[in-house]
Order: structure tokens, then sequence, then C-alpha cells
């Protein structure tokens, strides 16, 4: 009661105060949104989504847009011509006709868009990307309102009148009319003949028959039973001639001919009800006369075959197109060159990048109902479809398909090895590790050169990766892109560059090496790229290298620690060269007054000895005798 007293106690025109300020508040907001959302579309058109500018501006519209909807619940937002409307009044208004985002959706038939709770930052981005892709096409392909509706969105909807739609599928028929040529000759006119046909009753096996129907109906059955009194005196006279065939004694079939009929009846009464329809659509086709009436025919199978796109039906769309093609080539060897033409068209249709688009929205929408059925149909657009499959690997959830996915790459690259490397990406580290290995696993040697390009990279596993797959080569040119590697800012990079260099008869690169060994920056890397680079030495076993190493370990320590650790370097790097000058270098190095470098040599000569030893009882061991 007290509240409701004081609630009273407030003047009128305070309380219509405040709720104007509350109006003019929750408008102020809306408008805000609206202001990002034409920012963020204008943006989108320059940059990439991954973008930082694009990156900051999308996480604000997000943040504005819980904000919002977490307080008020969803925002209807109409459209007119140059403006966005809120509850009846104009909060944003752009009146360019170009870049005019209201226009944009107004020019489609879009009145309302709606956004609800639960609105989230990856499809204000794919809402973003739509946009930005309609936008694009030529005026007479883009329709925002038929790209909202293949993607549907949970979250984000639309309000478009069909009138408006249905008016511009009469303007559109109207053109298809003018350009076919339809005319009136000998009193018939060539017009469309739209075909309905309902597939679930297609294995009912009944016929309904109206009154007009049956009047020939009954004239056929007068007709047969004529033809049987024919037959029946024909069969009477067979009977009187003696050695005599009767046609329908030549006529009749074995046993085996009848068991193939009865065969192919019972096969195609088991046929699924969408192939009796897509056989259905062909058959048409294959009877049809008029080229005006086959063209409208293919329509009808085109938006059949995007329809099974849209509901995931990928066999059925593939066996379409099969069946398509063989149609095509029957045409093509009956020289029918229009209506081979007109099939290439729809092949054509097939492959189009509005039908990889749906595809790839089902693919990131995680919507994929039979992972094996999908890479069958996305073979069908050959390498073409490499660089859809590349953009959604990163984020593809369910592993079947991205085993399939990659599956396909590898085949591919087998094919020809460049198709890969067109796919790796700075941010797609990993497809683009895979890449790296499957080039590793071809052993291609033409592939070397490629991997001068992930020099440039910023990821540091696809650099480690590639280092590593250069290292097994033996190759000189992988030896010259490890040294570039070499030279990176990262001495994690530097390091495993150094470890996979491989000594490989050239004189001019080891000096360049024992040059680098012997410069002041080498003594400020770290122990761990020093020891790669002796150990670089070691291997080469090499007079120079050994020359080099053994100058190392004879320099004075003058309790230097950094000297001390190089000397110790060079005792390992001659451990591994294990020549004679090397054995020499470490038996000089055993008598040395620095104990450290002393025990060092004489672990060293030891384990020399212990591996010389091993590999002469080798060579000496007796074959083993046969088991009994």
């Amino acid at each position: 009661m007290a509240a409701e007293e004081t609630k009273n106690q407030i003047p009128s025109s305070l309380r219509e105060q405040a709720s104007d300020s509350a109006g003019r508040s929750t408008t102020g907001k809306i408008r805000e949104i609206l202001k990002l959302l034409s920012q963020a579309v204008s943006t989108i058109k320059i940059y990439p989504s991954i973008h930082s500018s694009l990156r900051t501006l999308i996480d604000e519209l997000a943040g504005r847009f819980k904000s919002f909807l977490d307080e008020h619940g969803a925002i209807e937002i109409g459209i007119q011509e140059r403006s966005f409307t809120y509850a009846g009044q104009p909060v944003f208004r752009d009146d360019h006709a170009v870049r005019s985002l209201p226009f944009f959706f107004f020019k489609d038939g879009m009145q309302i868009l709606f956004f609800y709770p639960g609105l989230d930052r990856q499809e204000i981005v794919e809402f973003l990307e739509i946009i930005r892709r309609e936008s694009f096409l030529p005026p007479d392909e883009a329709d925002i309102v038929n790209a909202l509706w293949e993607r549907e969105f949970g979250n984000i909807q639309y309000f478009a009148p069909d009138d408006f739609l249905e008016s511009r599928v009469l303007k559109e028929r109207d053109e298809w009319a003018q350009q076919m040529h339809v005319v009136e000759s000998e009193g018939i006119v060539l017009s469309e003949v739209e075909i309905k046909v309902d597939k679930d009753n297609f294995g009912r096996g009944r016929i309904e028959l109206d009154a007009e129907d049956r009047v020939p109906a009954a004239r056929s059955d007068s007709a047969s039973t004529e033809i049987r009194e024919v037959e029946s005196e024909t069969d009477g006279q067979a009977g009187d001639q003696t050695g005599a065939e009767s046609p329908l004694h030549k006529a009749s079939l074995n046993e085996p001919e009848i068991e193939r009929i009865e065969f192919m009846i019972r096969s195609n009464r088991e046929l699924p009800p969408h192939q009796e329809y897509i056989d259905l659509l062909i058959e048409i086709l294959f009877l049809e006369d008029s080229l005006p009436m086959f063209r409208s025919t293919t329509s009808v199978l085109e938006q059949h075959f995007m329809d099974m796109v849209q509901r995931g039906e990928y066999d059925q769309a593939r066996l379409l197109v099969e069946r398509a093609r063989l149609l095509r080539a029957h045409f093509e060897q009956e020289k029918n060159t229009s209506k081979a033409a007109r099939l290439d068209e729809f092949v054509k249709f097939a492959r189009d990048e509005k039908i990889l688009a749906v595809i790839k929205a089902q693919i990131l929408s995680q919507d994929i109902a039979s992972p094996e059925g999908l890479m069958d149909f996305l073979r069908t657009f050959g390498p073409s479809v490499l660089q859809v499959l590349a953009e959604v690997y990163e984020r593809i959830e369910n592993l079947d398909f991205r085993r399939l996915v990659l599956e396909y790459i590898r085949a591919m690259a087998r094919e020809d090895f460049r198709t890969a490397i067109n796919l790796a990406n700075d941010h797609r580290p990993l497809l683009t590790r895979e890449i790296i290995g499957l080039l590793f696993d071809l052993k291609n040697k033409k592939s070397i050169p490629f991997f001068a390009n992930f020099l440039n990279y910023t990821t540091k596993d696809i650099k480690m990766e590639a280092i590593d797959a250069l290292g097994a080569f033996e190759d000189e040119t992988a030896n010259k892109i490890i040294l570039e590697f070499m030279k990176d800012p990262d001495p994690e990079i530097r390091t495993r560059a150094a470890l996979r260099l491989r000594y490989l008869g050239d004189l001019g690169r080891l000096k360049q090496m024992i040059l680098q060994a012997q410069s002041r920056e080498f003594r400020k890397k770290s122990p761990i790229e020093q020891k790669a680079i002796f150990t670089y030495l070691g291997k080469s076993r090499t007079d120079e290298a050994c020359r080099y190493l053994k100058s190392v370990l004879m320099t004075p320590s003058l309790l230097s620690p950094k000297v001390t650790s190089l000397r110790l370097l060079a005792v390992d790097a001659l451990e591994l060269m294990s020549t004679d000058g090397a054995r020499a270098a470490l038996d000089r190095g055993s008598r040395l007054w620095n104990f450290k470098i002393r025990r060092a040599c004489l672990q060293a000569l030891e384990a020399v000895a212990a591996r010389s030893a091993r590999s002469e009882g080798q060579d000496h061991l007796p074959p083993e005798a046969d088991a009994p």
C-alpha cells in the first residue's frame, strides 16, 4: 500500500517525462547498434573478417546486441527505402543508394528484420558475410531475402511479403517467354507447362480414370477382344499345319529371359520415390521434341537439384547430375547440339559457386548427416571444391568428414602436388601442417622450392614442420632454404634449422658455417643453437671442420665460462666426427691442464673406441646358425 500511495503521489507529468526518457534511451541504443551494423557492413567489404579493425568492430556490435537483447528481448527493425525504424520511429537513415543498408534490404522486398536473444558473435559474422557476398553480385543475381532463407539463422529472422516475390517471379516468367520467342503456329500455342508430380504416390500402383479416360479404355478392351479372337484362330490354323511353327511360338520367351524380365520388374518396383522422380524427369527430357519445353523441364531439374542440396540429400543430387551427363552424351551422339548444350548449362549450374556456398554454410553449421554422401557429391566438383574445403577445414567438428576431406586432398596432390601447396595458408595451421606432411610423404623433389613460401609465415609450428620436412630430403636446394630459416629471429627455429642442415659435400657452405661460428655474434647465441652448428661441422667429417674444432678445443679458457662451454661443444663434435684427426685432437686435449676439458676428452676417446670396437665386432660376427 505504501508503494502504491507513493506512486500515486508522483505527478503524472513527471511519470510521462520518465517514460519519454526511457524511450529515448532505448531508441538511442537501437540507433547506435544500427550505426555499428552499417559500419561493419562497410568495413567487411574492404577487409576480411579476421582483420583487427573489423574484429574489434564486430566485438563491440556483438556486445551491444547482447546487452540490449538481454534487457529488452527481441528487436524488431522496420525497413523503408532509405531508413530503418524502431517502434514506428526512424532511427537510422542513409540516402546514398549505393551504400545504403536500408535500401539493400528494401529492394528485395524485406519489410521487417528481427533479432532475438541468443544472438552470438558467430551468427553476426555469418550475417555480415552474406551481406558482403550478395552486395558484390550483379543486381539481377543478388537477393538478400533468398540468401537469408537458404541460411536459416536461429536468431535472425525477416519478413518479406509473398506478393512481392510473386510479382518478381511473374516478371521473370514474362522475360523468359520473350527470350524463348513463344509464338502461335498453325493454331497451336507453344507455352510453358508446369509439371506437378506427387512423389509420395509413385509406389501406390493405382491410376485413377475420369469419364473421358474410360471411353478410349473401353475401345481398347473391345480391340483386345478382337485381337484375342484373331490369335485363337491363328492358333487353330497353326495346329493344322504339320511341322510348321506359328509366329506366336517364335515370339515366346525362354526361361532365362523370363527370369530376367521378372528381375527387372521387381527391381523397378523397389526403386525409392526420389529415384523414380529423377528417372521420370530424365525420361521426359529424353522424349521431349520441343526445345522450349525441353528448356522448361531442365529449369524444373535445376530447382529440384537445389532443393535436394538444401535438404542435404547429396546422394540424390549426385545421381541427378550423373543421369543428366548420360543423357547429354546421348544427345551429343545423336548430333542434337541444342539439347546437349542445355544439359551442359545444367551441369555447370550444378557446379556453381551458389551451390558451394550452400554446402559451405551447411558444413559450418555442423549439419552433416552423411559425411560419405557429402564427400562423394563434392568430388563431382573436381579441383574447384578444394578452396572451399580448405576454408572450412579448421572448423569441421565431424572427425569422419575431416578425415574424408584430407583423403581427398591427398588424392588430388598425388596427381599434382601444386593443388595441395596452393591450399597452405598461415591462417590454416592444422591443414597446412597436414599438407607439409603430405609433401614429405610424396618425396617429390620438385616440391622443395615451394617450401621457401613458409619463410614468411608467422606460425611457429608450421615453420618447424617445414624445416623437419626439408631436412629429410637430402637435397642442396633444401639446404639453401634451411640456411634461410637459420636467419629467423626466433632462436628455436634457428636451432631446429641448424640441426636439420646436412653436409652434402659443398665445401663453400661448410666454410660459410665455420666463418659464422668464428664471428662474435656466435658467442651470443644460445648453447643449443651453438651445439647445432658444431654438430653440423662434426657430421661433415672434413679436415677443414676438424682443424677449426681443434682450434676451439685448444683455446685457453682464462676462467671464461662461455669459452669453456664452446670448448666442450667442440669435444662433442670431434667425438661425432671420429676421424683420425679428431681422435688426435681429443688425445691432445686429454693432456690439458683444464680439468673439465681433460675429463671430457678422455670420455670422448672412450666412446669413440667403444663404438669402433662394436663396429669391428659386427663386421667379424659369424653368421647365425639355423634354428633346429
